[in-house]
């Protein structure tokens, strides 16, 4: 995960082949029914998906659609121009000051933070 982790902070734009890994990572599997040519993704939370991947690492939208919808999130850009993500359990403004995130990413782009920080989010849950 950490290698993972570290080339998506690091890469300077998302691909097919990052968002098939990042996905890969979160649990989607694919599922052959009625190959050759034809088959689903099954996600982490056994919905099946037909169609190409989604392009997680390339688009903000389906990178959001990572993170538990129940989840607040802040993204911004830092100094550098890199994207910092944090998430939390409550609307910011409900937050006392010390309040820590759940989970906290710094990427190049929005898409490449969504994605780091819902893997950190699913690796945080999966050792509990």
């Amino acid at each position: 995960m950490e290698t993972l982790i570290t080339r998506l902070e690091s890469a300077e734009s998302g691909s097919p082949a990052l968002s098939k890994e990042i996905l890969m990572r979160l649990g989607w599997r694919w599922e052959c029914i009625g190959c050759p040519g034809g088959g689903l993704w099954k996600d982490a939370r056994q919905s099946f998906h037909g169609g190409p991947l989604p392009p997680v690492s390339e688009q903000v939208e389906a990178a959001r659609n990572l993170i538990p919808n129940h989840l607040f999130i802040a993204a911004q850009q830092d100094a550098q121009a890199f994207w910092v993500v944090r998430c939390y359990l409550h609307p910011l403004g409900n937050l006392p000051d010390e309040s820590e995130p759940l989970s906290m990413a710094r990427a190049r782009t929005l898409p490449l933070a969504l994605c780091c920080a819902a893997i950190k989010l699913d690796s945080t849950q999966s050792l509990r």
